[in-house]
């Protein structure tokens, strides 16, 4: 099974830091493009490799990894829109309710 991250900030990559020391393999993307998640995937090892989003968008399973509402992931609505394989992981969830 495949497994993707889209989106690089502080979830995204908290995510990927976990996956990684698991030694789970898993592919990442985000909107400014595989180059942009060098120092990333130098990090992290031969666990994490960065990819178009293509490619991510086509793993089994998506972790979506960002703010609910934001430019970048309001067309990954209508991309999943209550897919089986997709996990929404919006950070506004994460916060306590005095970082809002």
């Amino acid at each position: 099974m495949t497994c993707s991250i889209i989106g690089s900030g502080l979830i995204g990559t908290a995510i990927a830091r976990q996956f990684s020391r698991a030694g789970l393999d898993i592919l990442i993307a985000n909107r400014r493009g595989a180059d942009s998640l060098g120092d990333l995937a130098r990090e992290l090892g031969p666990h994490l490799r960065p990819v178009r989003l293509a490619e991510a968008l086509a793993a089994d399973m998506v972790f979506l990894a960002g703010r609910e509402g934001s430019s970048s992931m309001r067309p990954m609505r209508s991309i999943f829109p209550l897919s089986r394989r997709a996990i929404w992981v919006d950070f506004r969830q994460l916060t306590s309710s005095r970082a809002r």
